[in-house]
């Protein structure tokens, strides 16, 4: 992908996990089946995403890409900001944490079927698939460790060579 370009796998980008929520109207979701492509069956624990955890998510998988995926990224949470079209102070870097919080909860299983009606991949059923696998943040740095769980490798657009 070119350096301006983020993506995230199409069964994500054609459901109902990521939505124009008003701030304040999230629910919480406990296995939610979400609103999919008739191929796809997903389920949703966690907090309702928003279009701006869509972003943050987009811009991690993008950092997790330079990188072997499942291996500890660091971003300096001011540029993460700034690439993901956002001003940088209090405000916002409360609402990253808070969207990493969002991510790292955010559980989800994935079966997808072929034409025929076979399985073609299933993620997450026996062990828990997060959005963002894990972070930390340290505060003298001003930066966040954060990690991709590799089961995502299959439904990105990502170079075979990480």
């Amino acid at each position: 992908m070119d350096e301006f370009m983020r993506a995230m796998p199409n069964h994500l980008a054609r459901s109902s996990v990521y939505a124009p929520v008003a701030r304040g109207r999230k629910r919480i979701h406990k296995g939610s089946v979400l609103v999919s492509r008739a191929d796809a069956v997903m389920k949703f624990w966690g907090e309702q995403l928003d279009e701006g955890q869509a972003d943050v998510w987009m811009q991690a998988v993008y950092e997790a890409c330079r990188s072997p995926l499942g291996g500890p990224v660091i971003i300096k949470r001011a540029a993460f900001l700034r690439s993901i079209g956002r001003q940088t102070g209090n405000y916002e870097y409360n609402w990253l944490n808070r969207a990493m919080q969002a991510l790292t909860f955010a559980m989800l299983v994935i079966e997808v079927r072929d034409k025929d009606g076979r399985p073609k991949l299933s993620v997450g059923k026996s062990r828990a698939l997060h959005m963002i696998d894990g972070f930390d943040f340290d505060d003298e740095a001003e930066a966040y460790t954060l990690r991709i769980d590799p089961r995502w490798r299959p439904c990105l657009p990502i170079a075979s060579s990480h």
